[in-house]
């Protein structure tokens, strides 16, 4: 049976792709032996399961959302009603 180093080395492979199948016993033989590393791996996947519903609030959206146009048109009215009371402020001040 393997050792707990060795494991780790297998459970790192896996990662990457399916061990072969005798790799794939020592790996569940030294799992039902060992307690801790049992103990290990639930939290391994614990912790990448949570981190996996984390990942789309971590990422940054690379898509805009467009404006409503409804929204538009009364920014721009906004804007432009307040550049236009700015200029007759400006001219009765003169």
């Amino acid at each position: 049976m393997i050792d707990c180093d060795a494991f780790d080395v297998l459970h790192g492979s896996s990662q990457q792709a399916p061990l072969a199948p005798a790799a794939q016993a020592d790996f569940d033989a030294h799992l039902e032996a060992c307690p801790a590393c049992l103990a290990r791996l639930q939290s391994y996947v614990t912790l990448r399961e949570v981190l996996r519903r984390l990942a789309p609030y971590d990422q940054p959206s690379l898509e805009q959302v467009p404006l409503p146009e409804r929204l538009v048109s009364r920014l721009m009215a906004a804007r432009a009603a307040a550049l236009e009371g700015g200029q007759h402020k400006q001219g009765l001040g003169s």
